[in-house]
């Protein structure tokens, strides 16, 4: 880790809670933004996961989304 980002993280942990909270997640984001970016199948999966739209169920349902997505293939379709 660089010096900067040491400092930045000294400093946050010297902000409130709720402070920390949004500094932390801000970074998050930015780390996430970064990153090489996955397939759209991985990306809706992900965007229903944060949004909760499944009510609990989202990290359940981002499995069963990327288990089809690794596992499908056209040379198993029934009309192939």
């Amino acid at each position: 880790m660089n010096k900067l980002l040491e400092r930045a993280i000294q400093e946050a942990a010297a902000l409130p809670e709720e402070q920390q909270e949004e500094v932390a997640a801000r970074l998050l984001e930015e780390v996430h933004r970064r990153v090489p970016r996955k397939g759209n199948w991985a990306e809706i999966a992900d965007r229903l996961a944060k949004l909760d739209a499944l009510k609990g169920r989202s990290a359940e349902f981002r499995r069963h989304v990327r288990e089809f997505r690794d596992n499908f293939s056209f040379r198993d379709a029934p009309n192939a």
